[in-house]
């Protein structure tokens, strides 16, 4: 997502002030830099002058100075040991100033996403697509739209469920020349692995690689009891299908056939459902690549939007697809 310059501004501004210990940290480490750096040179330097004779009272016209000159030129080791000194606590300052700003980053990154996205959402017409499951096992999907006035504020977003996802990235185009990463947190990350050219009314299946920073498989806990959840939209909103590893049929709907099969309902006749068994009944997995498997109905420029649970966390990344005529 991108911010201008003034929300930029303004988030930096709230982010200082809600670390205004970092910020006197830091104040207090410049001060103590400098007095350090002057009180170390003085230490140094007036004892070495004092050895060798040389007081700076006593310096009146060119030829002292010249004399002077020679005296440092014929005690050149001396220096070259002090420099090494110098070095020695240049280092240390910057050792020490690389901790304090890492500290002060990584609090302020965290800082940053405790929160929340920017306010976000431009007005206009959003389209709304909404999956439901019948206690007959049959899906629907009810699509509607809603148009905001003004530019939506998320700041509600912190208050989301484990359930509930948000993002707002930008989505990553498709090409065949080059694979565009996106990152979440710095543990997980997603990227198209194919196709890298898509044709209408052509089988096969998105390819989605996911690896942690290592590039090592990721671990991936399933989300609403699959491995990956995949949402394909045309840009004009006239297709829309959810996808999952094992196809389209959702948990919710597999579970009622299971459920009527055994004949496990209530004396009314109604099923005995157990959304929590369903949905969070999970162990984690390695993955290096989670499949959906789908063939694009028609040409055009399409969003593919693929959500994973990884680290106790809902991840989205969305993709810009083209599809190509059928050949």
């Amino acid at each position: 997502m991108r911010r201008g310059i003034i929300d930029t501004l303004k988030r930096g501004g709230e982010n200082a002030i809600a670390n205004w210990q970092l910020s006197l940290i830091r104040f207090i480490e410049i001060l103590a830099f400098c007095a350090l750096a002057v009180i170390g040179i003085i230490v140094a330097l007036v004892p070495l002058f004092v050895s060798l004779g040389i007081r700076l009272t006593e310096i009146h016209d060119a030829d002292d100075m010249e004399s002077v000159m020679k005296t440092l030129l014929e005690q050149w080791t001396v220096f070259a040991w002090f420099g090494v000194g110098m070095l020695v606590m240049f280092a240390f300052f910057v050792l020490v100033h690389s901790y304090v700003e890492a500290g002060c980053a990584r609090l302020f990154v965290d800082a940053d996403r405790a929160a929340g996205p920017a306010t976000t959402g431009a007005k206009g017409r959003y389209r709304i697509f909404s999956d439901i499951v019948h206690e007959t096992g049959f899906q629907r999907t009810l699509v509607d739209s809603v148009v905001l006035t003004a530019q939506l504020d998320s700041s509600g977003v912190r208050n989301l469920g484990v359930d509930d996802a948000w993002s707002t990235d930008q989505v990553l185009p498709v090409s065949r020349g080059m694979k565009q990463i996106r990152g979440h947190d710095g543990q997980l990350y997603m990227y198209w692995n194919g196709p890298d050219a898509v044709v209408a009314n052509q089988a096969g299946v998105l390819r989605i690689g996911v690896s942690d920073r290592k590039g090592e498989p990721a671990s991936i806990e399933p989300y609403l009891g699959m491995n990956g959840h995949a949402v394909v939209v045309r840009e004009d909103g006239k297709v829309f299908i959810h996808l999952h590893p094992s196809g389209t049929a959702s948990l919710a709907s597999e579970q009622v056939f299971v459920l009527r099969d055994r004949g496990d309902t209530t004396a009314d006749g109604r099923l005995r459902l157990d959304s929590t068994s369903m949905m969070h009944a999970a162990t984690p997995i390695e993955l290096r690549e989670i499949r959906f498997p789908y063939a694009f109905p028609s040409a055009g420029r399409y969003r593919v939007y693929v959500q994973v649970r990884a680290s106790g966390r809902v991840h989205t990344t969305g993709f810009d697809v083209q599809v190509a005529p059928e050949r």
